[in-house]
């Protein structure tokens, strides 16, 4: 039978590969296979090509059945916060812009921004040692990543910020730039303070909008500067003409067919909601509870695909998530037990760190016991742990702890059940459904090793040790939800994708956000949070550049 690309995607969604939903992911057997270039544990670029055939590698037909062409300078696929920013830096630059989404709407979520040198850490004094910084982000990603990626997010980032910055206070006068005050303080591990930011103070961060402010704003300068948005408009098929050069991008649906040429600028986000893609680069991520990226299952790994299948090439190494244990309760740094009412590990750990041992816990269970001087407890931490999924992650530079809020945000899971509340350690057993004699004999073993100040059965350190003595008791029920997998296609420093010999730039073809990749590997490093939003900022800006002619990356302070 002739393959052809309704077939393939009939097959392809038959088999599951193109569709995945909150939670889809767990409970899957792990890769029993790899894509070519790919190991069998999920490390692209590192193994021997398996016999079996991933989607992405089948041959494909060119499409012909075109409706209507049209011609820009550059074609962004992809409305979220890259794909926005590369918009609007081809177009600050002259370029006839346009802007697909499948979508309805942009799409973007979160808060965190990571920058080097912005305005807002200048005027608070605070000072990133970015030489320190690259050297730890390097050895978390166990080398595995394009250095030279990683200096120009070092070296523009911060100007980079600014610049988005700057676009939405022409938008909101009333939106301030500053940095998140929490970060964890520890001897093995700890994250940068200060490297964070948030564009606080538009009408959406009441509700925790941050960057939906930013998109807004986006928006705004993206229809000053004439860019034309097209929704519901998926990209389908790499336009080639010959090996290593794009010419534009089939895009919409099977009988209306649109091609748009011009440079092509990836900016798809990443595969989490790919179970076929999770499968064969990462698969221990199939055993998150949930996926949680917004909007819901959009995150398909269609650049990666498109890319894939126009010759280019992957990431090598090991692809790294950004799993974090907040579908259900607070973890802090409290006690944990699993299922079998037992330790399992030292609590002064990092969010990802907590989340990959809780995936290896029994049936994937694990809880964080607290008593009624839990809040108390969790400020006297903060001066040695603190940081993502521990401290409050809006809290601004400067600002205190909020008690009240987390009073009733812990209140508030106790009636949602995320989080037990009960009066015996007997009781709290039975709700989490634990046997009692042994989290009794866990809480005391727990309890007289705070009491001896030195923790021989893990290793915390004294200051993080807190009783569990006085009722109310409380289990928060830990869970592990991804939000991304930001590694994708192999690019260079102009965002230019590389092809699969891992030496070649196709030209006009340029992949930025999640969709590009060689930044992040093996792990997302928490020690600089938000880099993946700073990441988004910073190469849209200069990919965008690049795809409207700029030669190089200084043009865009002239």
């Amino acid at each position: 039978m002739e393959l052809t690309r309704r077939t393939f995607l009939k097959g392809a969604l038959a088999s599951g590969a193109l569709a995945a939903g909150a939670g889809a992911l767990a409970g899957c057997s792990p890769a029993e296979t790899a894509p070519s270039g790919a190991s069998s544990d999920g490390a692209g670029g590192q193994g021997v090509a398996q016999e079996a055939v991933w989607s992405w590698e089948l041959p494909e037909d060119p499409i012909t059945d075109v409706a209507e062409e049209k011609s820009y300078d550059v074609v962004v696929v992809g409305c979220g916060m890259s794909g926005m920013c590369a918009a609007i830096s081809a177009a600050e630059r002259g370029a006839n812009v346009v802007v697909l989404e499948k979508t309805g709407q942009r799409n973007v979520r979160g808060m965190h921004i990571a920058g080097v040198d912005t305005s807002a850490q200048r005027e608070a004094g605070i000072v990133i040692d970015k030489y320190k910084s690259a050297r730890d982000i390097v050895r978390w990603d166990g080398k595995r990543l394009k250095e030279e990626l990683l200096w120009l997010f070092m070296n523009h980032s911060g100007r980079a910020v600014d610049w988005c910055f700057d676009i939405c206070k022409e938008h909101y006068p009333e939106m301030y730039l500053t940095m998140w005050d929490a970060c964890y303080k520890g001897e093995d591990y700890y994250e940068n303070p200060g490297v964070t930011h948030i564009f606080s103070g538009g009408p959406k961060s009441a509700n925790f909008g941050f960057n939906e402010d930013i998109a807004d704003c986006l928006m705004a300068k993206g229809e000053e500067l004439g860019i034309e948005y097209v929704y519901n408009t998926p990209g389908v098929q790499l336009v080639k003409d010959g090996d290593y050069t794009v010419t534009g991008v089939i895009a919409g649906e099977e009988g209306s067919y649109t091609k748009y040429t011009g440079n092509v600028i990836l900016a798809t986000g990443d595969y989490g909601s790919n179970e076929e893609m999770v499968k064969a680069y990462l698969p221990w991520a199939q055993r998150v509870h949930a996926n949680i990226y917004t909007p819901a299952n959009g995150n398909t790994g269609d650049g990666h695909i498109m890319g894939l299948k126009a010759g280019a090439g992957m990431q090598m190494g090991h692809h790294g998530a950004m799993i974090h244990p907040q579908v259900g309760g607070p973890v802090y740094c409290f006690l944990r037990v699993n299922k079998n009412a037992k330790r399992y590990e030292n609590e002064d750990i990092s969010a990802i760190g907590c989340s990959t041992s809780i995936m290896m816990q029994p049936e994937q269970t694990a809880w964080c016991l607290f008593d009624s001087g839990w809040i108390d407890d969790v400020v006297a931490s903060l001066p040695y742990g603190g940081g993502l999924m521990w401290d409050q992650v809006f809290r601004e530079w400067g600002a205190p702890f909020d008690r009240e809020y987390e009073a009733s945000y812990i209140e508030r899971l106790v009636e949602s059940g995320s989080v037990v509340k009960a009066d015996t350690i007997e009781e709290l057993a039975e709700g989490m459904g634990v046997d009692a004699q042994t989290l009794q004999e866990t809480v005391d073993r727990y309890n007289a090793i705070v009491a001896a100040g030195e923790d021989n059965d893990f290793g915390k350190r004294k200051e993080l040790l807190f009783p569990i003595d006085e009722p109310p008791f409380y289990a928060s029920h830990m869970m592990t939800g991804l939000l991304c997998i930001p590694c994708g296609l192999s690019i260079n420093e102009k965002m230019q994708v590389i092809a699969a010999d891992q030496v070649t730039p196709i030209e006009g073809l340029y992949a930025v956000g999640n969709a590009g990749g060689d930044l992040f590997a093996q792990d997302y490093p928490t020690i600089f949070p938000g880099h993946s939003h700073g990441r988004c900022i910073t190469f849209g800006r200069i990919g965008g550049a690049y795809a409207a002619g700029m030669q190089d990356v200084e043009e865009l302070y002239a």
